[in-house]
């Protein structure tokens, strides 16, 4: 029997297009790990991350065995890590505002200091469908598409020009040709893939955001429940996750087509959705 919250589950994650056979899937666990991690996240190709507790960047194949490692304790804490591109994987770390950039490998090829480039308030980074990097400085409350040389090729106008409240987002992701901002006190804001302001959401008491496909994305509550969100009719629904899921009491969740990296307190474990 289909319960109507893993009804919902399959069905976001099947990109809204309900069929017979999505009805029928449940969620199958590929492996676990016995690992303390701050976030956990798929490729498209099918290769699994984490950042642990001590600050290392891991990655995994499918069947969860370590293909390699990076870390560099000099550079502090990694904020952010963006896997839009595996072959140009983004690695931020904001205590000394340096991007990091390594190849599939986990070989670090390049950097950018943004102290350097005069850019020393720098709060959130992304990877651009065209290879370049979007940054978010607080100080000046810009969004701007620097290329690896920290020449500007996109600058959006000042967030108080545009929202009326200065922002401090804690992520940017680019999707689908949308930059999507969360800022936990604030909400989503979307711009195009040019910096052009496209949206605001108002919604408040979240602590993350991410895409689950072009219409949807999932949302964690401060008080570790979930939610979609819908990009076209704006409607937010709790979701009930698969009970193999629940049981674990996740505190990270990320999704990318089939597949679902979930962290609880001393565990990594991937699902596929059959």
């Amino acid at each position: 029997m289909i319960t109507s919250g893993r009804l919902i589950f399959v069905l976001l994650v099947f990109c809204g297009w309900f069929s017979p056979a999505a009805s029928q899937s449940d969620a199958k666990i590929l492996f676990g790990l016995e690992v303390e991690a701050k976030q956990a996240a798929v490729d498209v190709l099918e290769n699994f991350y984490l950042l642990d507790r001590e600050n290392t960047f891991i990655k995994y194949d499918r069947r969860g065995t370590q293909l390699a490692f990076y870390n560099n304790h000099r550079l502090g804490t990694p904020g952010h890590f963006d896997l839009s591109n595996p072959h140009k994987i983004l690695l931020f770390y904001p205590e000394h505002q340096v991007i990091v950039f390594l190849d599939r490998n986990l070989t670090e090829v390049t950097r950018i200091d943004l102290n350097q480039l005069g850019m020393p308030d720098i709060i959130s980074v992304a990877m651009a469908n065209d290879n370049q990097i979007w940054v978010y400085d607080e100080f000046e409350q810009l969004l701007k598409k620097i290329d690896n040389d920290g020449t500007s090729r996109a600058v959006s106008e000042n967030s108080h020009s545009i929202w009326g409240k200065a922002l401090r987002p804690e992520k940017l992701i680019e999707r689908y040709n949308q930059l999507l901002m969360f800022d936990p006190v604030h909400g989503l804001f979307l711009y195009d893939n040019l910096g052009n302001p496209v949206a605001h959401h108002s919604l408040s008491d979240f602590k993350s955001a991410e895409f689950i496909n072009r219409r949807n994305l999932l949302l964690a509550h401060n008080d570790g429940r979930y939610f979609t969100f819908s990009l076209s009719s704006q409607d937010l629904q709790p979701l009930k996750l698969p009970d193999a899921i629940e049981k674990q009491h996740p505190i990270h969740i990320s999704i990318k087509g089939n597949h679902i990296v979930v962290l609880s307190e001393k565990k990594m474990s991937v699902y596929r959705i059959r």
